[in-house]
């Protein structure tokens, strides 16, 4: 399907592909410390509610 990345929209254009290592979490650093967070617009939304540096910077 349609890729939110804009190299992978170039490569699937082009008919070219890489390998790529799949994931389904990141490790979220900032002032008050550090966590590792889960992929996914509910995970998200935990993190900026429970942070306070991100509430700063996503308004």
């Amino acid at each position: 399907g349609p890729q939110a990345n804009p190299l992978a929209q170039v490569l699937d254009a082009l008919g070219e592909s890489v390998p790529c290592a799949s994931y389904d979490s990141w490790m979220v650093h900032v002032p008050e410390g550090q966590f590792e967070s889960r992929i996914g617009p509910t995970d998200f939304l935990k993190v900026q509610l429970t942070c306070s540096t991100c509430q700063t910077m996503l308004g």
